[in-house]
């Protein structure tokens, strides 16, 4: 394990831009696929309260 940390640091610092482009990616997808889970969890919750609100509630989703 020390060695692997220190090879990684040892990379972070020869190549900052690589590294800070590559932080980012990860953070802007992490947050695209978040976004887009909570969308459908919202979109099934609506469509939920859409169908009790009938009085149907035999439902498949």
């Amino acid at each position: 394990m020390g060695v692997s940390w220190k090879l990684g640091l040892n990379y972070i610092k020869n190549n900052k831009k690589r590294a800070i482009v590559i932080g980012v990616c990860i953070l802007i997808s992490t947050i695209l696929i978040t976004t887009i889970l909570l969308l459908i969890n919202s979109y099934r919750e609506y469509m939920i309260t859409k169908v009790r609100n009938k009085g149907n509630w035999e439902v498949r989703i």
